[in-house]
């Protein structure tokens, strides 16, 4: 499969952010990239809210949202890892009720 240049250039921001931020933990990281990574749009109705033992649970901002996500977990989860460049996430499961941070896109 042929890569956008705009993924290059994503994927290429994500090694150097890993570089020099130096999160307190993945999900810091994962938290700050997630709109370049899941796209404006689930970004605006989504954020990770936990990270546990290669566990990552994701807030939706509604039971709609988190109906159609969770057909689509197995798809997110392969996406993050791709980020990552390591399988470091098993399983991805969406929450709902706990909306985007303040300033989050979609907010």
């Amino acid at each position: 499969m042929l890569e956008s240049a705009v993924m290059r250039k994503a994927k290429r921001i994500w090694s150097d952010l890993k570089r020099v931020a130096r999160p307190q933990t993945p999900l810091d990281l994962l938290a700050a990239v997630w709109p370049a990574m899941v796209g404006p749009r689930l970004a605006g109705h989504t954020r990770p809210v936990a990270w546990k033992k290669g566990r990552i649970e994701v807030s939706v901002r509604d039971q709609d949202w988190r109906k159609q996500l969770d057909r689509l977990a197995e798809q997110v989860r392969k996406r993050i890892n791709a980020w990552w460049g390591a399988e470091l996430v098993h399983r991805v499961t969406f929450t709902e009720g706990r909306p985007p941070s303040p300033g989050h896109p979609g907010s």
